[in-house]
Protein backbone atom coordinates (compact mmCIF):
# COMPACT_ATOMS: atom_id res chain seq x y z
CA UNK A 1 0.00 0.00 0.00
CA UNK A 2 1.54 3.53 -0.83
CA UNK A 3 -0.92 5.80 0.47
CA UNK A 4 -4.40 6.30 2.39
CA UNK A 5 -4.05 2.83 3.98
CA UNK A 6 -6.55 2.75 7.48
CA UNK A 7 -6.06 3.00 11.19
CA UNK A 8 -4.67 -0.20 11.72
CA UNK A 9 -1.38 0.45 10.23
CA UNK A 10 0.93 3.14 11.62
CA UNK A 11 4.58 3.62 12.70
CA UNK A 12 5.80 4.87 8.81
CA UNK A 13 4.22 7.39 6.64
CA UNK A 14 5.97 5.15 3.45
CA UNK A 15 4.52 2.65 1.96
CA UNK A 16 3.64 -0.69 3.77
CA UNK A 17 3.98 -4.01 2.78
CA UNK A 18 1.87 -6.82 3.78
CA UNK A 19 3.07 -10.51 2.86
CA UNK A 20 1.39 -13.43 3.14
CA UNK A 21 2.95 -16.82 3.59
CA UNK A 22 1.53 -20.16 2.28
CA UNK A 23 -0.17 -22.47 3.92
CA UNK A 24 -0.55 -26.54 3.52
CA UNK A 25 -3.52 -27.90 2.15
CA UNK A 26 -5.25 -31.73 2.43
CA UNK A 27 -2.57 -33.26 -0.30
CA UNK A 28 0.78 -33.31 -0.64
CA UNK A 29 2.17 -30.57 -3.13
CA UNK A 30 5.68 -29.49 -3.96
CA UNK A 31 7.58 -27.82 -6.50
CA UNK A 32 11.46 -27.80 -8.13
CA UNK A 33 12.89 -24.61 -10.03
CA UNK A 34 15.87 -23.39 -11.46
CA UNK A 35 16.59 -20.08 -13.10
CA UNK A 36 19.80 -19.54 -15.30
CA UNK A 37 21.12 -16.02 -16.51
CA UNK A 38 24.53 -15.45 -18.14
CA UNK A 39 26.41 -12.73 -20.20
CA UNK A 40 25.72 -14.27 -23.37
CA UNK A 41 23.18 -12.12 -24.16
CA UNK A 42 24.00 -9.25 -22.18
CA UNK A 43 25.20 -5.72 -23.76
CA UNK A 44 28.55 -3.88 -23.10
CA UNK A 45 29.27 -1.03 -20.35
CA UNK A 46 30.13 1.93 -22.24
CA UNK A 47 33.47 1.78 -20.04
CA UNK A 48 34.22 -1.84 -20.53
CA UNK A 49 36.65 -3.05 -22.89
CA UNK A 50 34.32 -6.66 -23.36
CA UNK A 51 31.33 -7.75 -21.90
CA UNK A 52 31.65 -8.02 -18.19
CA UNK A 53 31.69 -12.12 -16.79
CA UNK A 54 28.04 -12.34 -15.40
CA UNK A 55 26.65 -15.94 -14.26
CA UNK A 56 23.25 -16.35 -11.85
CA UNK A 57 21.93 -19.65 -10.51
CA UNK A 58 18.67 -19.34 -8.52
CA UNK A 59 16.91 -21.99 -7.62
CA UNK A 60 14.74 -23.47 -5.07
CA UNK A 61 12.17 -26.23 -4.08
CA UNK A 62 9.03 -26.37 -2.01
CA UNK A 63 6.81 -28.76 -0.07
CA UNK A 64 3.33 -28.31 1.59
CA UNK A 65 0.71 -30.98 3.03
CA UNK A 66 -0.92 -32.39 6.32
CA UNK A 67 0.65 -33.51 9.16
CA UNK A 68 -2.68 -34.59 11.09
CA UNK A 69 -5.62 -34.91 9.15
CA UNK A 70 -7.60 -31.95 8.79
CA UNK A 71 -6.45 -30.52 11.93
CA UNK A 72 -2.15 -29.66 11.45
CA UNK A 73 -0.76 -28.80 7.58
CA UNK A 74 2.94 -27.43 6.82
CA UNK A 75 4.06 -25.72 4.50
CA UNK A 76 8.21 -25.21 4.00
CA UNK A 77 10.63 -23.76 0.59
CA UNK A 78 13.87 -22.77 0.37
CA UNK A 79 15.47 -20.34 -1.90
CA UNK A 80 19.43 -20.21 -3.08
CA UNK A 81 21.18 -17.68 -5.24
CA UNK A 82 24.27 -17.93 -6.59
CA UNK A 83 26.06 -14.92 -8.79
CA UNK A 84 29.22 -13.62 -10.42
CA UNK A 85 28.48 -10.49 -11.52
CA UNK A 86 31.13 -8.66 -13.46
CA UNK A 87 31.02 -4.83 -12.50
CA UNK A 88 33.12 -1.90 -13.85
CA UNK A 89 34.86 0.56 -11.14
CA UNK A 90 35.44 4.01 -12.34
CA UNK A 91 37.50 5.87 -9.79
CA UNK A 92 40.05 9.09 -10.23
CA UNK A 93 43.39 8.94 -9.45
CA UNK A 94 46.55 11.47 -9.91
CA UNK A 95 48.20 11.92 -13.37
CA UNK A 96 51.66 10.90 -14.21
CA UNK A 97 52.21 14.36 -14.15
CA UNK A 98 50.77 15.42 -11.18
CA UNK A 99 52.99 12.43 -9.14
CA UNK A 100 55.65 14.97 -10.25
CA UNK A 101 54.36 17.73 -9.04
CA UNK A 102 53.76 19.10 -12.23
CA UNK A 103 49.83 20.24 -11.67
CA UNK A 104 47.68 23.21 -13.47
CA UNK A 105 48.52 25.55 -10.84
CA UNK A 106 52.33 25.27 -10.87
CA UNK A 107 55.35 23.26 -10.04
CA UNK A 108 54.89 21.89 -6.15
CA UNK A 109 57.93 20.03 -4.50
CA UNK A 110 56.24 16.41 -3.88
CA UNK A 111 56.89 15.14 -0.14
CA UNK A 112 58.63 11.77 -0.24
CA UNK A 113 56.11 10.62 2.16
CA UNK A 114 53.35 11.50 0.17
CA UNK A 115 54.87 10.09 -2.65
CA UNK A 116 55.58 6.41 -1.05
CA UNK A 117 51.86 6.79 -0.48
CA UNK A 118 50.91 7.59 -3.88
CA UNK A 119 53.14 4.71 -5.33
CA UNK A 120 51.73 2.07 -2.43
CA UNK A 121 48.05 2.40 -3.06
CA UNK A 122 46.74 4.80 -5.62
CA UNK A 123 47.51 3.32 -9.20
CA UNK A 124 48.24 5.04 -12.75
CA UNK A 125 46.00 6.00 -14.66
CA UNK A 126 44.83 3.63 -17.28
CA UNK A 127 41.82 5.76 -19.13
CA UNK A 128 41.85 9.46 -19.87
CA UNK A 129 42.99 12.36 -18.16
CA UNK A 130 39.90 14.89 -16.35
CA UNK A 131 39.76 18.38 -16.69
CA UNK A 132 43.58 20.28 -16.26
CA UNK A 133 45.46 17.31 -15.91
CA UNK A 134 46.09 16.77 -12.92
CA UNK A 135 43.90 13.50 -12.13
CA UNK A 136 42.85 11.07 -14.48
CA UNK A 137 40.32 7.78 -14.78
CA UNK A 138 41.43 4.30 -13.48
CA UNK A 139 38.72 1.78 -14.14
CA UNK A 140 39.02 -2.02 -14.01
CA UNK A 141 36.10 -4.97 -14.29
CA UNK A 142 35.91 -6.93 -11.10
CA UNK A 143 33.91 -9.56 -9.84
CA UNK A 144 30.52 -9.11 -7.42
CA UNK A 145 30.25 -13.29 -5.95
CA UNK A 146 27.51 -13.37 -4.07
CA UNK A 147 25.71 -16.05 -2.00
CA UNK A 148 22.22 -16.06 -0.38
CA UNK A 149 19.97 -18.85 0.91
CA UNK A 150 16.63 -18.26 2.44
CA UNK A 151 14.38 -20.95 3.94
CA UNK A 152 10.91 -20.02 5.11
CA UNK A 153 8.40 -22.24 7.26
CA UNK A 154 4.90 -22.54 8.39
CA UNK A 155 2.31 -24.82 10.43
CA UNK A 156 -1.01 -24.19 11.16
CA UNK A 157 -3.46 -25.76 13.44
CA UNK A 158 -7.06 -26.30 14.06
CA UNK A 159 -7.82 -26.76 17.72
CA UNK A 160 -10.99 -26.73 17.45
CA UNK A 161 -14.05 -24.77 15.25
CA UNK A 162 -13.62 -21.67 17.00
CA UNK A 163 -9.39 -21.68 17.87
CA UNK A 164 -6.30 -21.61 15.46
CA UNK A 165 -2.59 -21.33 15.73
CA UNK A 166 -0.01 -21.25 12.92
CA UNK A 167 3.86 -19.94 13.50
CA UNK A 168 6.26 -19.35 10.79
CA UNK A 169 9.90 -19.07 10.78
CA UNK A 170 12.10 -17.10 8.66
CA UNK A 171 16.14 -16.88 7.81
CA UNK A 172 17.58 -15.40 4.83
CA UNK A 173 21.71 -15.07 5.25
CA UNK A 174 23.78 -13.20 2.20
CA UNK A 175 27.33 -12.57 1.55
CA UNK A 176 28.65 -10.38 -0.84
CA UNK A 177 32.29 -9.66 -1.78
CA UNK A 178 33.82 -7.60 -4.27
CA UNK A 179 37.11 -5.64 -4.88
CA UNK A 180 37.16 -2.00 -3.16
CA UNK A 181 37.74 0.94 -5.59
CA UNK A 182 41.54 0.35 -6.11
CA UNK A 183 41.66 -3.36 -6.19
CA UNK A 184 43.49 -3.49 -2.70
CA UNK A 185 41.38 -6.08 -1.28
CA UNK A 186 37.79 -8.35 -1.48
CA UNK A 187 35.87 -6.80 0.87
CA UNK A 188 32.62 -8.27 2.15
CA UNK A 189 29.33 -7.60 3.64
CA UNK A 190 27.23 -10.60 5.89
CA UNK A 191 23.49 -10.41 6.54
CA UNK A 192 21.40 -12.50 8.28
CA UNK A 193 17.91 -11.95 9.31
CA UNK A 194 15.34 -14.22 11.03
CA UNK A 195 12.07 -13.45 11.60
CA UNK A 196 9.23 -15.55 13.89
CA UNK A 197 5.36 -15.40 14.15
CA UNK A 198 3.05 -16.70 16.33
CA UNK A 199 -0.62 -15.51 15.38
CA UNK A 200 -3.74 -17.21 17.72
CA UNK A 201 -7.34 -16.83 16.18
CA UNK A 202 -10.44 -16.94 18.05
CA UNK A 203 -14.11 -17.02 16.88
CA UNK A 204 -16.82 -15.94 19.35
CA UNK A 205 -19.48 -16.35 17.21
CA UNK A 206 -20.38 -15.28 13.16
CA UNK A 207 -20.04 -11.58 13.97
CA UNK A 208 -17.15 -11.50 16.36
CA UNK A 209 -13.44 -12.65 16.52
CA UNK A 210 -10.32 -12.04 18.02
CA UNK A 211 -6.71 -12.09 16.26
CA UNK A 212 -3.31 -11.94 18.37
CA UNK A 213 0.33 -11.96 17.25
CA UNK A 214 3.84 -12.15 18.50
CA UNK A 215 6.66 -11.34 16.26
CA UNK A 216 10.60 -11.51 16.58
CA UNK A 217 12.51 -9.91 14.39
CA UNK A 218 16.50 -9.75 14.19
CA UNK A 219 19.11 -8.78 11.84
CA UNK A 220 22.37 -8.90 12.05
CA UNK A 221 24.79 -6.94 9.47
CA UNK A 222 28.69 -6.80 9.43
CA UNK A 223 30.37 -4.45 7.16
CA UNK A 224 34.00 -4.12 6.50
CA UNK A 225 34.73 -7.53 6.17
CA UNK A 226 38.18 -8.63 4.14
CA UNK A 227 37.95 -12.15 2.27
CA UNK A 228 41.32 -11.50 0.22
CA UNK A 229 44.13 -9.16 0.30
CA UNK A 230 45.48 -8.44 -3.15
CA UNK A 231 47.85 -5.42 -2.29
CA UNK A 232 50.01 -6.86 0.49
CA UNK A 233 50.67 -3.28 1.57
CA UNK A 234 47.27 -2.84 3.60
CA UNK A 235 48.58 -5.12 5.78
CA UNK A 236 52.01 -3.28 6.28
CA UNK A 237 52.55 -1.85 10.10
CA UNK A 238 55.58 0.59 7.92
CA UNK A 239 52.11 2.62 6.53
CA UNK A 240 50.75 3.14 9.55
CA UNK A 241 49.48 6.49 10.67
CA UNK A 242 49.33 5.18 14.26
CA UNK A 243 51.58 3.35 15.87
CA UNK A 244 50.51 -0.65 16.38
CA UNK A 245 47.97 0.06 13.18
CA UNK A 246 48.12 -0.64 9.79
CA UNK A 247 47.86 2.06 7.02
CA UNK A 248 44.10 4.91 7.64
CA UNK A 249 42.12 6.79 5.49
CA UNK A 250 43.03 9.10 2.91
CA UNK A 251 39.94 11.34 2.24
CA UNK A 252 38.70 14.74 0.52
CA UNK A 253 41.02 15.27 -1.94
CA UNK A 254 38.94 17.51 -4.09
CA UNK A 255 39.31 15.70 -7.51
CA UNK A 256 40.40 11.71 -6.13
CA UNK A 257 38.58 9.34 -5.47
CA UNK A 258 38.88 8.68 -1.40
CA UNK A 259 41.04 5.81 -0.17
CA UNK A 260 39.62 3.84 2.46
CA UNK A 261 42.40 2.48 4.12
CA UNK A 262 43.85 -0.50 5.18
CA UNK A 263 42.91 -3.66 7.41
CA UNK A 264 42.44 -3.70 11.09
CA UNK A 265 45.53 -4.54 13.30
CA UNK A 266 43.75 -6.23 16.37
CA UNK A 267 40.66 -8.18 13.79
CA UNK A 268 43.43 -8.43 10.38
CA UNK A 269 40.09 -10.24 8.57
CA UNK A 270 37.98 -6.65 8.65
CA UNK A 271 39.20 -3.05 7.40
CA UNK A 272 40.13 -0.48 9.50
CA UNK A 273 36.17 1.32 10.03
CA UNK A 274 34.16 -1.69 10.06
CA UNK A 275 30.93 -1.97 11.85
CA UNK A 276 28.59 -4.63 13.15
CA UNK A 277 24.96 -4.17 13.95
CA UNK A 278 22.41 -6.26 15.38
CA UNK A 279 18.81 -5.08 15.50
CA UNK A 280 15.76 -7.15 17.56
CA UNK A 281 12.27 -6.25 17.32
CA UNK A 282 9.88 -8.46 19.66
CA UNK A 283 6.60 -7.47 18.60
CA UNK A 284 2.93 -8.30 19.99
CA UNK A 285 -0.64 -7.27 18.62
CA UNK A 286 -4.27 -7.60 19.41
CA UNK A 287 -7.21 -7.23 16.74
CA UNK A 288 -10.77 -7.47 17.71
CA UNK A 289 -13.14 -7.29 15.09
CA UNK A 290 -17.01 -6.76 14.90
CA UNK A 291 -20.13 -6.87 12.64
CA UNK A 292 -23.10 -5.23 13.33
CA UNK A 293 -25.42 -3.80 11.16
CA UNK A 294 -24.03 -2.29 8.36
CA UNK A 295 -20.79 -1.22 10.72
CA UNK A 296 -17.45 -3.73 10.53
CA UNK A 297 -15.58 -2.50 13.77
CA UNK A 298 -12.31 -3.30 14.11
CA UNK A 299 -10.26 -2.37 17.38
CA UNK A 300 -7.01 -2.84 17.81
CA UNK A 301 -3.20 -2.28 19.62
CA UNK A 302 0.26 -2.97 19.39
CA UNK A 303 3.34 -2.94 21.35
CA UNK A 304 7.09 -3.23 19.58
CA UNK A 305 10.22 -3.38 21.75
CA UNK A 306 12.94 -2.63 19.29
CA UNK A 307 17.19 -3.17 20.36
CA UNK A 308 19.50 -1.47 18.26
CA UNK A 309 23.04 -3.23 19.36
CA UNK A 310 26.09 -1.60 17.38
CA UNK A 311 29.52 -2.88 17.36
CA UNK A 312 32.08 -0.39 15.22
CA UNK A 313 36.01 0.21 15.26
CA UNK A 314 35.77 3.76 14.07
CA UNK A 315 38.40 4.90 12.49
CA UNK A 316 40.87 2.91 14.39
CA UNK A 317 43.68 3.53 11.45
CA UNK A 318 43.49 7.64 11.69
CA UNK A 319 41.93 9.64 8.40
CA UNK A 320 43.55 12.34 7.03
CA UNK A 321 42.10 14.73 4.70
CA UNK A 322 43.69 17.02 2.57
CA UNK A 323 41.90 20.33 0.95
CA UNK A 324 43.51 20.38 -2.24
CA UNK A 325 45.79 17.87 -4.62
CA UNK A 326 48.41 20.31 -3.89
CA UNK A 327 47.88 20.38 -0.30
CA UNK A 328 47.81 16.26 -0.73
CA UNK A 329 51.52 16.49 -2.76
CA UNK A 330 53.08 18.67 -0.30
CA UNK A 331 51.78 16.57 2.62
CA UNK A 332 49.83 19.36 4.37
CA UNK A 333 46.82 17.54 5.91
CA UNK A 334 44.05 20.03 6.59
CA UNK A 335 42.73 17.76 9.74
CA UNK A 336 43.78 14.18 11.17
CA UNK A 337 40.87 12.04 13.15
CA UNK A 338 42.30 9.23 14.81
CA UNK A 339 41.30 6.94 18.10
CA UNK A 340 43.25 5.67 20.67
CA UNK A 341 43.10 1.75 20.37
CA UNK A 342 40.37 0.28 22.70
CA UNK A 343 38.83 -2.69 22.40
CA UNK A 344 35.47 -2.33 19.69
CA UNK A 345 32.93 -0.35 21.66
CA UNK A 346 29.65 -1.29 21.73
CA UNK A 347 26.38 1.01 22.01
CA UNK A 348 22.72 -0.46 22.80
CA UNK A 349 19.81 1.80 21.76
CA UNK A 350 16.73 1.33 23.49
CA UNK A 351 12.55 2.32 22.62
CA UNK A 352 9.31 0.92 23.06
CA UNK A 353 6.70 1.93 20.55
CA UNK A 354 3.19 1.68 21.57
CA UNK A 355 -0.13 1.95 18.89
CA UNK A 356 -4.05 1.79 19.77
CA UNK A 357 -6.42 2.39 16.72
CA UNK A 358 -10.40 1.99 16.35
CA UNK A 359 -12.05 1.62 12.67
CA UNK A 360 -15.31 1.60 10.97
CA UNK A 361 -16.11 0.79 7.78
CA UNK A 362 -19.96 1.68 7.12
CA UNK A 363 -21.61 0.14 4.19
CA UNK A 364 -24.05 3.54 3.46
CA UNK A 365 -25.52 1.63 -0.19
CA UNK A 366 -24.73 -0.97 -1.96
CA UNK A 367 -22.33 0.85 -4.08
CA UNK A 368 -21.26 3.31 -1.49
CA UNK A 369 -18.86 2.46 1.22
CA UNK A 370 -17.49 4.96 3.68
CA UNK A 371 -14.70 4.35 6.42
CA UNK A 372 -13.56 6.50 9.34
CA UNK A 373 -10.50 5.62 11.78
CA UNK A 374 -8.39 7.01 14.68
CA UNK A 375 -5.14 5.84 15.33
CA UNK A 376 -2.72 6.80 18.38
CA UNK A 377 0.90 6.55 18.87
CA UNK A 378 3.99 7.16 20.95
CA UNK A 379 7.70 6.01 20.98
CA UNK A 380 9.26 6.28 24.37
CA UNK A 381 12.58 8.24 24.33
CA UNK A 382 15.31 6.27 23.27
CA UNK A 383 18.25 5.31 26.21
CA UNK A 384 21.27 3.82 25.63
CA UNK A 385 22.18 0.04 27.50
CA UNK A 386 25.70 1.53 28.69
CA UNK A 387 25.20 5.21 28.83
CA UNK A 388 27.14 6.16 26.52
CA UNK A 389 25.28 8.60 24.60
CA UNK A 390 25.26 12.40 24.46
CA UNK A 391 23.38 14.92 23.56
CA UNK A 392 23.68 19.00 23.74
CA UNK A 393 20.73 20.49 26.12
CA UNK A 394 20.30 22.99 24.04
CA UNK A 395 22.56 25.77 22.33
CA UNK A 396 23.77 28.15 25.41
CA UNK A 397 24.58 24.67 27.05
CA UNK A 398 28.49 24.74 28.93
CA UNK A 399 28.24 20.86 28.51
CA UNK A 400 26.64 17.98 27.16
CA UNK A 401 24.41 15.62 28.58
CA UNK A 402 25.97 12.33 29.49
CA UNK A 403 23.71 9.13 29.18
CA UNK A 404 19.92 8.78 29.12
CA UNK A 405 17.43 10.19 28.22
CA UNK A 406 18.91 11.47 25.10
CA UNK A 407 16.17 14.32 24.41
CA UNK A 408 12.92 14.47 25.35
CA UNK A 409 9.77 13.61 23.77
CA UNK A 410 8.55 16.82 22.11
CA UNK A 411 4.66 15.95 22.07
CA UNK A 412 1.97 13.09 23.53
CA UNK A 413 -0.35 14.30 21.36
CA UNK A 414 0.22 11.67 18.43
CA UNK A 415 -3.77 11.52 17.02
CA UNK A 416 -3.63 10.34 13.29
CA UNK A 417 -7.18 10.54 11.90
CA UNK A 418 -8.33 8.26 8.73
CA UNK A 419 -11.12 8.59 6.40
CA UNK A 420 -12.00 7.61 2.58
CA UNK A 421 -14.58 6.29 0.58
CA UNK A 422 -15.68 4.02 -2.05
CA UNK A 423 -18.34 4.60 -4.62
CA UNK A 424 -19.46 3.01 -7.77
CA UNK A 425 -21.50 5.21 -9.59
CA UNK A 426 -22.81 2.76 -12.77
CA UNK A 427 -25.07 -0.16 -12.32
CA UNK A 428 -22.52 -2.67 -14.12
CA UNK A 429 -19.67 -1.66 -10.89
CA UNK A 430 -16.85 -1.33 -13.79
CA UNK A 431 -16.65 2.96 -12.52
CA UNK A 432 -15.10 2.67 -9.13
CA UNK A 433 -14.15 6.22 -7.50
CA UNK A 434 -11.89 6.11 -4.39
CA UNK A 435 -10.40 8.54 -1.98
CA UNK A 436 -8.96 9.06 1.45
CA UNK A 437 -7.19 11.30 3.95
CA UNK A 438 -5.27 10.52 6.63
CA UNK A 439 -2.13 11.90 9.01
Amino acid sequence: MGSNYPAEYGRTTGGVINAVTRSGTKGFHGAVYEFLRNSALDARNFFDARIPPFKRNQFGASLGGPLQRDRSFFFADYEGLRQSLGVTQVNTVPSAAARKGLISTGFVEVDPAASRYLQAFYPLPNGRLLGNGDTGIFTFAGQQVTTENYFTSKVDHRFSQQDSLSGIYMRDNSKVVQPDAFDELLANVVSRRQLVTLHEQHIFNAKFLNAARFGFNRAVAIEGGVSRVINPLVADATFAFIPGQFVGAIQSVPGLTNFLGGLNAQRPDTRGNSKNLFWNSFQWADDLFLLKGVHALQFGMVAERMQDNLALTGVTNGTFKFSSLSDFLTNRPRNFVGLIPIPTPTFGIRETLFGAYIKDDIRLRRNLSVNAGLRYEIATVPSEAYGRISNLPHVTASEPHLGSPFFLNPTLRNFEPRVGFSWSPFADNKTVFRGGFGI
